[in-house]
C-alpha cells in the first residue's frame, strides 16, 4: 500500500511539473503563516502547531512551501503493580519539510482549491515513565505529506487556509485537519 502511495504522490508531481515547467516563476521569500491542527495519530488525536514559509511560485499555479510543524500526546500506559504507580506514556513529531501546493481555479480568484504533495523530515521522541524510571526512544525519519485545502484572501497582504493533511511516516500515519493564517511580505 505504502508503494503505491509514494508512486501516486511522486506520478502526480511530475505531471504537474512537467506541464507547468514553462511558465514564469516567482520563487523568493513571499510571507510567513502560521497554523493550528487535529492531528490524529493511531494511538489517538492530539493538538499540534506549526509555522510556514510561502517560498513562491514555480509556475502560474504551482507554489512552494516550507514548513514546521510539532505535536506532542501523553497518557496512562497502564499501572505498575509493583511501585503502585501509573505508567506515562509520552509521543511526540518534530517535522521540517517543504510542499508543493496545485492551485485551482483564476489567479487573483478570493478563494482557491488546491492540492498537493511534499517531503519531510520527521524528528520522532517516544517515553514511557513510572515506578522512578523512565526510558525514551528518539529517530529521524522521512515522511511524505499528500493534502488537498482553500486558500482565502480577505486583504491584500492576508490569507486563511484550511486543509486536510494525509502523512505517512515509514510505518505509521498521521491525518491533519489545520487551519492557519498568512501574511504576505514584500510588495
Amino acid at each position: 500500500m505504502k508503494r503505491y502511495i509514494i508512486a501516486g504522490a511522486v506520478a502526480i508531481s511530475l505531471a504537474i511539473l512537467s506541464g507547468e515547467a514553462q511558465a514564469e516563476t516567482n520563487i523568493g521569500f513571499r510571507g510567513l503563516g502560521a497554523n493550528v491542527a487535529l492531528v490524529d495519530i493511531q494511538a489517538g488525536s492530539t493538538i499540534g502547531f506549526g509555522g510556514m514559509v510561502d517560498l513562491g511560485y514555480i509556475s502560474e499555479n504551482i507554489r512552494l512551501e516550507a514548513n514546521i510543524d510539532l505535536w506532542s500526546k501523553s497518557w496512562d500506559a497502564g499501572y505498575d503493580y509493583y511501585y503502585e504507580e501509573s505508567l506515562k506514556w509520552s509521543l511526540s513529531d518534530v517535522a521540517i519539510g517543504g510542499t508543493a501546493k496545485y492551485e485551482l481555479g483564476e489567479v487573483g480568484a478570493p478563494a482557491r482549491w488546491y492540492v498537493g504533495a511534499g517531503l519531510g523530515m520527521h524528528f520522532l521522541s517516544s517515553e514511557i515513565s513510572g515506578g522512578g524510571e523512565s526510558d525514551s526512544v528518539s529517530d529521524s525519519r522521512i515522511g511524505i505529506d499528500l493534502l488537498g485545502g482553500v486558500n482565502i484572501n480577505s486583504e491584500a497582504r492576508t490569507s486563511y487556509f484550511a486543509e486536510l493533511r494525509y502523512r505517512t511516516v515509514w510505518d505509521w500515519t498521521q491525518t491533519c485537519v489545520r487551519a492557519g493564517v498568512k501574511f504576505a511580505l514584500g510588495s
